[in-house]
């Protein structure tokens, strides 16, 4: 009996034991860039946050689609995303035109080569749109087969200099010859973030925490002059899955015939009205990659 009762004490003791580690070495994770979860970068300069954990709702605002059409939830990077099957979401959150001078936007994407045009997020413009709104984070989703795993993201910002549009684009160049920021993440998770610094006039693309963008194409200047701090035309509205369209109800005419509405998923999806560093975007990608 004394046997017995020693070792169910010392099984008592072990599994406590454990249990007091496992909740040390979760309390005593080591920082990764000065951060202890993705919900400290850039915490001051966040304006809108997508977490998709389960339900649509916008944590800054509290503000749910005023549209949705093809949507569920899928496993994610962190809990759960949002799936796509020829979607799209329209928020009818207002940010104002000056509000971006500076910007970083970064998503966890899932999604594949379709054979035509994909936008991922849409700032649509309030007032006289067309299919291009103020910034636009896409991908060239024609330009591989749908069996390649070289996926082409791609940002287009449209600040509004005097009376003229002052179009802006960077993306990756895997058929330049050398070939730049070649990103293998088709129908895989992938960290993209877009990136303009008004005080540098630098717009950049980033993938998986590594600057994936043309160097070349960096520096912006609209008629010889570098572009500056952005500032847009009209207030925009958060459109995800499709460029704006009547099909969203964001513009008066459908969609092109070389543009597809988004199949994938999507996940925690946050913008900064701040540039951040790039040692931060990387940061980002290291904590959402292990959940934190």
């Amino acid at each position: 009996m004394k046997t017995i009762k020693f070792f169910l004490y010392f099984l008592l003791m072990s599994m406590t034991l454990t249990l007091v580690t496992s909740c040390d070495d979760e309390e005593e994770l080591p920082p990764i860039g000065g951060y202890n979860n993705a919900d400290e970068v850039g915490s001051a300069s966040l304006l809108a946050y997508f977490p998709f954990n389960g339900n649509l709702t916008e944590t800054k605002s509290g503000k749910v689609p005023s549209k949705n059409v093809g949507n569920s939830f899928a496993t994610g990077i962190k809990g759960q995303a949002l799936n796509l099957s020829s979607g799209y979401l329209s928020y009818p959150i207002t940010i104002g035109n000056d509000k971006l001078q500076s910007f970083t936007i970064s998503a966890w994407v899932n999604m594949s080569n379709n054979g035509k045009f994909t936008q991922l997020l849409t700032l649509s413009e309030t007032t006289s749109p067309d299919i291009w709104g103020n910034i636009n984070l896409s991908a060239e989703t024609g330009w591989f087969p749908a069996t390649s795993d070289t996926l082409v993201p791609k940002i287009l910002m449209r600040p509004y200099i005097g009376t003229e549009y002052a179009g802006q684009d960077n993306r990756p160049d895997p058929k330049g010859n050398p070939p730049v920021g070649v990103f293998k993440k088709g129908g895989k998770w992938g960290h993209i973030v877009a990136k303009y610094d008004g005080s540098t006039s630098r717009l950049t693309l980033f993938g998986d925490g590594i600057k994936i963008s043309n160097p070349a194409w960096e520096e912006r200047k609209f008629k010889d002059v570098l572009l500056g701090n952005a500032t847009f035309k009209t207030t925009a509205t958060i459109l995800f899955g499709s460029m704006c369209s009547s099909e969203s109800g964001t513009f008066t005419s459908p969609l092109p015939d070389w543009s597809k509405l988004f199949t994938g998923q999507i996940d925690e999806v946050r913008i900064f009205n701040k540039a951040l560093s790039d040692a931060d975007i990387n940061s980002l990608y290291e904590l959402e990659k292990v959940g934190r």
